[in-house]
């Protein structure tokens, strides 16, 4: 684990950080005109690990701190969350 943290599949215990994050990221459309997503309902609540891919960002103490969930699709795949805790975002992983 570097000082920065990783990205990792998802784990089951990994599961109920995921709202968490979800709903804190949220948060930031408040004070926007599209405030009525900070209370809609949160994709990562029905996660299911043997249907979905999940990948978790974790910071050094391996705590979720970020989450994508991807779909398979017959010929393609989508990506239907990315989410990050707002004080991360501004770390800007991938920009080395």
């Amino acid at each position: 684990m570097t000082d920065t943290g990783s990205i990792r599949a998802a784990r089951q215990d990994d599961l109920a950080a995921l709202p968490v994050i979800e709903r804190a990221a949220a948060a930031v459309f408040r004070t926007t005109p599209y405030a009525y997503l900070a209370d809609d309902d949160l994709v990562s609540a029905d996660v299911d690990l043997r249907h979905e891919y999940v990948w978790v960002a974790v910071d050094p103490d391996d705590q979720p701190i970020a989450f994508a969930i991807v779909h398979l699709l017959d010929e393609s795949v989508i990506c239907t969350s990315l989410t990050c805790i707002q004080t991360m975002r501004a770390m800007a992983w991938g920009d080395d």
